[in-house]
C-alpha cells in the first residue's frame, strides 16, 4: 500500500451539491475506513493520508497532509499567489514531516529569496545547513549530524568574502578557528581542542603582516600573554601542544 489521498474539497464541491445522500454515504464510508485502519499496525496506519488545502485572505495557500493521529505527514507547503499577474505563485515555505516530526528538507523564502535550507532526520538536524542572517547580509553554511554541528562551519558576507570559519566534532569546536577582515584577509586565529582554547590565540594585522597580540592556552587555561608587536616571537615560537 503506497499512499491514499482524500481530497475533501472535491467531495464537498461536487458530491454534496449533486447528491446529499451520496455525500452522507461517502462520509460514513470514510469513517468506517478510518475505524478499520485504527486496528491495523501503526506503520500501515501512517499511510492513510488526508490532504488539506486552505486559502487565506492575503492570497496565501497552505497545503498539508495529516494522518489519522492528526499529525502532519508528508509535505507542508505555503505558497503566495499573485492574482494581479495571472495567478503566478511564489514559494514561501516547504517542509516535510513524519507523524508530526520534522523529517526531510525544510526551506523558507523571503521575497522569492531563499532564507534557509535545513535537513531533518526524525526531528534532529542532520546534513546540509544554509541560512541567510543579518538582513540577508551574511550567509551561514554548515553541516549537522544527529542534531549537533559536525564538520566545517563558515560565515560569508554579502560580497561572498569569508568572515569566519571553524570545525566542529559532534557539537564541539575542534582545530583552528579563523576570523577575517571585511576584505577577506585574516584577522584572528584560535586553536581549540574539545571545545576549549588549546594552543595559540592571536590577532593578526594583515595590512602590515604583524601579530598584534598572542595568548597561549592549555585545555582552557591561560598560560602566557603577549602584547604589542609580537611578530618576531610568533615566527620563531617553539611552544606547541
Amino acid at each position: 500500500m503506497t499512499e491514499l489521498v482524500l481530497p475533501y474539497e472535491i467531495i464537498i464541491a461536487h458530491i454534496a451539491l449533486q447528491s446529499p445522500a451520496a455525500f452522507g454515504l461517502c462520509g460514513r464510508l470514510c469513517k468506517d475506513i478510518s475505524t478499520a485502519l485504527a486496528k491495523l499496525s501503526p506503520r500501515l496506519k501512517e499511510k492513510w493520508i488526508i490532504r488539506e488545502r486552505h486559502t487565506t485572505t492575503n492570497n496565501t495557500v497552505v497545503e498539508f497532509s495529516k494522518n489519522p493521529n492528526g499529525k502532519y505527514q508528508g509535505e507542508f507547503k505555503i505558497t503566495l499567489v499573485d492574482r494581479h499577474y495571472r495567478g503566478i505563485t511564489q514559494d514561501v515555505f516547504i517542509g516535510n514531516f513524519h507523524n508530526g516530526i520534522p523529517h526531510g528538507v525544510f526551506k523558507s523564502y523571503t521575497d522569492g529569496r531563499l532564507w534557509y535550507e535545513k535537513n531533518y532526520v526524525y526531528g534532529a538536524l542532520h546534513g546540509y545547513y544554509y541560512e541567510k542572517c543579518a538582513n540577508f547580509t551574511q550567509t551561514i553554511i554548515a553541516s549537522y549530524v544527529g542534531g549537533k554541528l559536525h564538520g566545517e562551519y563558515k560565515i560569508y558576507d554579502g560580497n561572498d568574502y569569508i568572515m569566519y570559519e571553524c570545525n566542529y566534532n559532534m557539537g564541539k569546536k575542534e582545530g583552528i578557528e579563523k576570523e577575517y577582515y571585511d576584505n577577506g584577509k585574516l584577522k584572528a586565529m584560535r586553536e581549540f581542542k574539545d571545545d576549549q582554547y588549546h594552543g595559540w590565540v592571536y590577532c593578526y594585522n594583515s595590512v602590515y603582516n604583524k601579530y598584534n597580540s598572542a595568548e597561549l592556552w592549555h585545555k582552557g587555561e591561560l598560560i602566557l600573554t603577549l602584547s604589542g608587536d609580537v611578530t618576531d616571537y610568533m615566527a620563531n615560537r617553539s611552544i606547541k601542544f
